[in-house]
């Protein structure tokens, strides 16, 4: 369900999904707002919660959002954003990393409780309607129970990403 209505805006939902036999509920809602021509602001919030097995008790995640674009006259536009997922008993894989949400749970022995915060931003330079340069970039951190393979055993992960976008 969503509504737009001009500088407010909000969506959300809810789904319920059986996955194996154990059952997976996530919700979420979020929106912006235009409080001044030049500037968005956007925040969210995102709740899971799924059966595990092995008799390890359900998951519960929550994760919120907050960012802001700032679009001044011009080819340029600048984002910056804060993003934290915090997951309790959350089930872990053999290798001991954090299951993503909705992924099978049946054989899960062990859980993890921790954290995953990133802090992300960008920069665009539009050409055109269709045709924009980027530069994006993001730093992860992740606490206590939280561990993810592309890490490699690491808490911590920057990332640069350089593009150029058409759109058809």
């Amino acid at each position: 369900m969503g509504y737009n209505g001009g500088i407010f805006n909000v969506a959300g939902f809810y789904n319920h999904i059986n996955v194996n036999g154990l059952v997976h509920k996530a919700w979420s809602i979020g929106g912006n707002v235009t409080p001044v021509p030049l500037v968005r602001l956007n925040a969210g919030y995102y709740g899971y919660k799924s059966e595990q097995g092995h008799g390890v008790g359900d998951r519960k995640d929550h994760a919120y959002t907050v960012s802001a674009k700032f679009v001044p006259e011009g080819p340029w536009d600048y984002e910056l954003g804060y993003q934290i997922i915090k997951a309790k008993n959350a089930g872990l894989n053999a290798g001991g990393n954090t299951l993503i949400p909705y992924q099978d749970a049946s054989g899960v022995t062990m859980t993890g409780t921790g954290d995953k915060k990133t802090l992300y931003g960008s920069v665009f330079y539009h050409f055109d309607r269709r045709t924009e340069a980027y530069l994006a970039a993001d730093y992860m951190k992740l606490t206590d129970g939280y561990h993810l393979s592309v890490t490699n055993g690491h808490q911590t992960q920057n990332e640069v990403a350089l593009g150029l976008r058409f759109r058809f």
